[in-house]
């Protein structure tokens, strides 16, 4: 009787993994192909909404200038383009390169918060002083988008034209990493966003279901936000899981071209993985309810591209249990997979851990190894999660000018 539950839990946890990871995705890919977005060319925009821009800063200094000279860039009426800016109580260069940019720019509108806040207190404030100003509504999108993330002059005429469509809530941006390397973590980082990237784009070709957008940039229509509460770490979530929620629609197109540096140092992405994790989880309690309730599309691709995922570690982990037992009791085969499953996932890691001190990077290895890695750090984040978590105010690590904050204020938000 052990002996066949075991089978059948294995048998469920290899199915789920494979459905999150492979056959979901494929699954995207069969059913929009031929299908694309139904918009106005950018030329056949008579009149453009009013766009505010809204980013919070913490300690900048390393990438600021270069973000603020990226919205200067941008190709926009500037009667119609406010931006709002808020420092978490930053203590180096942040404040004084960002008033010094700002003078004499009526639009800009920068606040000094003199104590730590968060990113999402931040946000909300910044929402609250723009809609004083400008109302909510229809013809009002918000442009939410973090310090490491530079904008192509064209973005936001792309993102703002699908706002023709009354149902649309949320445009994502086309995220493009830059700088990425064999010899670290980078280009499993970059070969991963690439894939999540064409998963959201589909989501939203079927129906306009995208899970979330990346965070670093993307437009929401003003009358759709809704305050992220104050202990959320996933505020980017947050806000497209309650617009979807409503009924909005959710897209990505890959026409609306924004930069970003890649991470490079393993630890730090791990750090950013865990410390999500835990944000997802609170989603996840806010939102169960969705994967209950009609449109079923909708329930589906929330549980196939986003509660699996995050439920990963877990489902692994008693897939393994049951294989040991497996193992154990009948021996023959399962003994086989078992030591196959061990050398092919923990063997490899270390072998490519070994390697890598010796300058030896080889693809496969270092992709099994992240893989591992950031599944342990979504456990650690489950953990951390139940726990409890009061505060999404985090210390970064010292920054690293070549490609922005890994922490606190980084734009990506997809495990």
């Amino acid at each position: 009787m052990i002996s066949v539950l075991a089978v059948w839990v294995l048998v469920i946890s290899v199915g789920a993994i494979v459905h999150t990871y492979l056959l979901f995705p494929w699954m995207m890919k069969v059913l929009s192909r031929g299908k694309s977005l139904a918009v106005p060319a950018k030329e056949e925009m008579k009149q453009w909404p009013k766009v505010t821009v809204l980013m919070a800063v913490y300690n900048e200094e390393a990438i600021i200038k270069e973000k603020l000279d990226s919205l200067d860039k941008v190709d926009y009426p500037i009667d119609k383009w406010r931006i709002y800016i808020g420092s978490d109580a930053s203590d180096d260069r942040t404040n004084s390169i960002v008033s010094q940019w700002g003078q004499g720019k009526e639009y800009v509108h920068f606040k000094v918060f003199e104590k730590r806040h968060g990113k999402v207190k931040i946000i909300n404030q910044l929402v609250s002083e723009a809609v004083s100003k400008q109302p909510a509504g229809p013809k009002h999108i918000f442009l939410l988008t973090d310090a490491s993330v530079m904008l192509d002059p064209e973005v936001v005429r792309t993102l703002v034209r699908h706002f023709r469509d009354e149902k649309v809530a949320l445009v994502d941006t086309h995220m493009i990493n830059l700088g990425s390397s064999h010899k670290d973590i980078s280009a499993s980082e970059e070969q991963y966003i690439s894939r999540e990237v064409l998963i959201k784009h589909r989501e939203g070709l079927l129906g306009g279901v995208m899970m979330g957008p990346f965070g670093g940039c993307f437009a929401l229509r003003s009358d759709y936000f809704t305050p992220v509460p104050d202990t959320f770490r996933v505020d980017d979530f947050y806000v497209a899981m309650q617009a979807l929620k409503r009924g909005g629609k959710l897209i990505s197109d890959l026409d609306a071209k924004v930069y970003e540096a890649i991470p490079h140092d393993i630890m730090e992405e791990y750090r950013r993985k865990r410390r999500i994790s835990s944000g997802n989880f609170q989603n996840l309690t806010q939102f169960s309810s969705m994967l209950v309730q009609p449109p079923l599309w909708r329930a589906f691709v929330f549980f196939s591209h986003k509660v699996l995922r995050w439920m990963g570690p877990l489902i692994m982990l008693i897939g393994v249990l049951s294989l040991s037992v497996l193992a154990l009791k009948k021996g023959g085969y399962y003994s086989i997979i078992w030591w196959i499953a061990l050398l092919g996932t923990l063997g490899v890691s270390l072998a490519d851990i070994g390697l890598s001190k010796r300058h030896i990077h080889l693809k496969y290895f270092r992709l099994i190894r992240y893989f591992i890695m950031m599944n342990i750090a979504l456990l650690e984040g489950f953990i951390e999660y139940l726990k409890g978590i009061k505060t999404n105010v985090w210390q970064p690590p010292k920054r690293k000018a070549e490609y922005g904050d890994e922490a606190q204020y980084h734009s990506r938000s997809d495990s």
